[in-house]
């Protein structure tokens, strides 16, 4: 379980992880979209003694099955009604989005007392791994964004800058110190005016303050550099 690297591995793992002590003879994380139907997403299934594996329509399409995860999805609560007969079905909730996992006990042995719960806190650790996949995969996807901005912003074959409030250069790209003939550490810091002919300065100026009111969003034109 420690070395899945996303959620559909890490429900693989669970679910082998459920059969491998030998007390267990099917375990099934199925993702669910809506009460009615949970074709929609991957369901995952293991057995004893055989690999987990992706889809498991045998086991979640038997009537038996069908209906406790019905029983689930409707009411947001563990299905026990099966438990004298060796099934279990728990809830798995994380923000939207729902799972089931469901488990079978070898020759259809009845659960003990106190192993719903266990079901119920295994379901409740999963969710919190998926929380953290959500939360790591959102990270990632945040810095892949930032990384494509930062190239595109680098490598452009145009002239991009940012200025703050004052209309000091920010940051600046290396094909505007080329344009301009300049170090970047020259221009960081700098006024906008410093490198503008006095006759082309004020556009700019007039711009960024009815930004700052939120009175633009952009602006066209044309100046010169010195």
């Amino acid at each position: 379980v420690l070395g899945a690297g996303n959620e559909c591995e890490l429900a693989g793992a669970v679910c082998e992880g459920v059969v491998g002590a030998g007390i267990y003879a099917e375990a099934c994380i199925a993702f669910v979209d809506t009460a009615d139907s949970f074709t929609g997403r991957s369901s995952f299934y293991a057995e004893d003694q055989a690999q987990c594996v992706e889809d498991p329509g045998q086991f979640w399409a038997a009537v038996v099955h069908h209906d406790a995860f019905g029983r689930v999805l409707q009411s947001g609560t563990p299905d026990l009604t099966g438990a004298v007969a060796g099934r279990v079905a728990v809830p798995v909730l994380v923000g939207g989005q729902v799972a089931v996992l469901a488990v079978c006990t070898v020759a259809g042995r009845a659960f003990d007392p106190g192993e719903p719960r266990q079901m119920q806190l295994l379901a409740s650790d999963f969710a919190f791994a998926l929380t953290q996949f959500a939360k790591e995969f959102e990270g990632r996807a945040v810095f892949a964004g930032e990384k494509r901005l930062r190239e595109t912003f680098e490598y452009a074959g145009v002239g991009i800058t940012r200025l703050d409030e004052q209309g000091c250069y920010v940051e600046v790209n290396q094909k505007f110190c080329d344009m301009l003939g300049y170090r970047r550490e020259e221009l960081i810091g700098r006024s906008a005016r410093d490198v503008t002919p006095p006759e082309d300065y004020g556009a700019g100026a007039a711009f960024r303050e009815q930004a700052r009111l939120g009175h633009a969003t952009a602006i066209t034109g044309e100046k010169r550099y010195i």
